[in-house]
């Protein structure tokens, strides 16, 4: 499967992830905060912009699990056109925890469906034929690990 096809087969797999509203984009209210708030509220997942996404890109682990769940698509689609931004870092990161059972690992993880879950493995699978990957695969074998477990 290609990325392109495998983009459209994890908005697919989210489909049924809610919009979360303004307020449960993120849990406090901070500068931060409300700047990643305010550039995720006013779109859809799917149509968040290139310059929105390149500001939010490190900004997954404010996100509530609500939030996380229905945004991880345009991260994960944005990874895969943007290998160079944070976003692409983050977004690993965020799918292989060292210790997924901790409090905050396990809400997050929890909000996803099973279909969802097999989506995160083929994107992390996808993410591991990439040239250059030595220094992520650690990263990626345990998320592919974590995820296909959780299916």
């Amino acid at each position: 499967m290609n990325e392109s096809e495998l983009i459209a087969e994890i908005y697919a797999a989210f489909a049924e992830a809610p919009r979360p509203t303004a307020s449960e984009i993120t849990s406090h209210r901070c500068g931060e905060c409300d700047e990643v708030r305010d550039r995720l509220a006013r779109h859809e997942a799917r149509d968040v912009p290139v310059i929105d996404m390149q500001w939010v890109g490190d900004s997954l682990p404010l996100l509530t699990p609500r939030a996380l769940r229905y945004f991880l698509p345009r991260y994960l689609e944005f990874s895969f056109t943007h290998r160079d931004s944070t976003a692409c870092e983050f977004v690993l990161y965020h799918l292989a925890a060292e210790h997924p059972a901790e409090e905050y690992w396990a809400e997050r993880y929890a909000a996803f469906s099973a279909g969802e879950r097999r989506s995160l493995v083929a994107y992390l699978e996808q993410r591991a034929t990439w040239p250059d990957v030595d220094l992520e695969a650690e990263w990626l074998e345990r998320g592919i690990r974590y995820w296909s477990a959780a299916r």
